[in-house]
């Protein structure tokens, strides 16, 4: 599978082309795999298809305007007038999908990940999701005055009660929200027709099973999923990263028990702010990203290498009219109700592998103890490549402290092969887990492997991810493979230390004797 860079750009040729690409992929798969990616299932332009919000905020996805489109189109770079709306008006639930495109979502049952989903089923913007979204719009800009009209694809996206079955099946949704100083549009802000000054709000629902721990990626739990970058340097290979940093986590709590997570990072005019609430207990969470500028495509260079996308000089807004202290604001309204249909979940009892198993002060995490698995993943920045387990098993999540002292999560999941196949799907991860194509996030091409002691299960090894602050231990028993990986939970720790690779080692023994006793 390409890099995300270049498979956002796929995306946006396929989508205007009408075709769909022939991959699905599950959420609570892509947790499993270390949340490498953050894919859900989204809508393009032109029909159904799959995106990440990422990508979506990379190709300007947010325009989903189908043929049925009311507004008049005007021509690029040209404004149109809009009748005065009071704040009263401009809060109103049932007008949501004129002015947020919800073009990302799962569901709890994985039926999201299916092909067809839309010949049987739809997305689901529930009465309190529809209201809490025009609530925060109308926050950041009372009148609405700069929030671009879309239209939805006819009845894929339906305005529906809280009872309605597929609004609690809804795990994760997505929306995309335009800022437009012109008046135009989101469809006449598409990056291939416009170069109007057009900022980008990314606000998503998710629900407590979903919800990842704060501190990965950035302290904003569901934040950082962007892959443009605000200033691209140069790496090793064809890779590069952003000289731009994450501003140190701000952490708030509200009344009611919420918390309040917000960082951004800046380069020059350019500004991307993460904030987060999370509700307290099973309440989820709700999350607003938000970009001053749009961004400039993908586009190779004349040495043959290809610049991920950036932001688009000619289309950075006057100033920055969204700051963080609105977007914290805007969360902290008492009016605001937990996202999504609250998910119960029990921390594992009667399974092979407890919380004592890591070490003292483990815990069974009921938020990573959610889904289960759907494909081994076999990655390292060349290829990405899901292939199908035999049999579906329960992913369990843990949480606790390693050795050196650093807060971590740790998941925990087997994957069943068809028979006679575990040995080739083993080598195959051996294969690829040194090494690699760098992206424009991640150095695969500095993963390495630490061995384990011989008799560790019939096979096993360490992958340690460059920069992520992450390893990955695969022990195989025939054709089950296990993989446990231990991701630090906060920002900016340093990488493991050697004490914790110790441990690693440790544990994999340990792991591997409890399981054949």
């Amino acid at each position: 599978m390409n890099t995300d860079p270049e498979w956002a750009r796929e995306l946006f040729e396929r989508s205007r082309q009408g075709e769909e690409p022939a991959w699905v992929a599950d959420h609570t798969e892509m947790m499993r795999t270390g949340q490498r990616r953050n894919r859900v299932r989204a809508l393009a332009a032109s029909g159904s298809v799959l995106a990440t919000a990422a990508a979506v905020a990379a190709v300007g996805i947010g325009v989903a305007g189908g043929a049925d489109r009311r507004t008049p189109e005007p021509t690029p770079g040209t404004s149109v007038a809009s009748p005065t709306k009071t704040a009263a008006a401009a809060a109103d639930p049932a007008k949501v999908l004129d002015y947020a495109s919800f073009d990302g979502f799962s569901t709890k049952d994985g039926k999201g990940s299916a092909a067809g989903f839309f010949k049987n089923y739809y997305i689901a913007v529930s009465a309190t999701t529809a209201h809490d979204t025009m609530r925060l719009l109308s926050t950041l800009d009372p009148t609405l005055e700069h929030i671009a009209k879309t239209t939805p694809i006819a009845d894929r996206v339906r305005l529906v009660p809280d009872t309605d079955p597929m609004a609690q099946d809804m795990a994760e949704l997505k929306a995309t929200v335009l800022w437009t100083e012109s008046g135009l549009p989101a469809s006449a802000l598409q990056p291939v027709k416009s170069t109007a000054p057009t900022g980008m709000l990314l606000v998503s629902y998710v629900d407590s099973a979903k919800e990842k721990p704060a501190g990965q990626a950035t302290c904003v739990t569901d934040g950082d999923t962007n892959t443009d970058l605000l200033h691209p340097v140069k790496t090793s290979g064809d890779g590069w990263m952003d000289a731009a940093q994450w501003s140190p986590c701000t952490k708030s709590t509200l009344p009611d028990g919420s918390t309040l997570l917000s960082s951004t990072k800046s380069y020059g005019p350019y500004v991307v702010t993460d904030v987060a609430r999370k509700f307290p207990g099973t309440g989820g969470e709700v999350v607003m990203e938000w970009h001053n500028y749009a961004d400039i495509l993908e586009r190779p260079t004349p040495g043959g290498s290809t610049v991920p996308p950036q932001p688009d000089p000619k289309r950075l807004l006057s100033g920055n009219p969204v700051t963080a202290d609105k977007l914290v604001a805007a969360l902290s309204d008492a009016g605001l109700t937990p996202p999504m249909t609250p998910v119960p979940v029990t921390a594992p009892s009667n399974t092979p592998l407890q919380p004592f198993s890591f070490g003292p002060g483990w815990k069974a995490d009921p938020a990573g103890s959610h889904g289960s698995t759907a494909t081994l993943a076999v990655e390292d920045g060349c290829v990405n490549e899901q292939h199908a387990v035999a049999s579906k098993q329960p992913i369990l999540g843990y949480a606790g402290t390693t050795p050196s002292g650093i807060q971590a999560d740790a998941t925990v999941a087997v994957d069943i092969m068809g028979a006679g196949s575990g040995p080739h799907w083993m080598d195959d991860l051996r294969r690829h887990g040194t090494g690699g194509c760098d992206t424009a996030a991640y150095h695969f091409s500095l993963d390495t492997m630490s061995p384990v002691p011989a008799g560790t299960g019939d096979d096993a090894f360490i992958e340690n991810w460059y920069g992520q602050d992450r390893a990955t231990i695969f022990i195989r028993f025939g054709d089950d493979i296990m993989r446990v990986d231990v991701s630090a939970s906060a920002q900016n720790q340093h990488a493991f230390t050697q004490a914790d690779k110790a441990w690693f080692v440790d544990l994999a023994t340990r792991i591997a004797a409890r399981l054949k006793n």
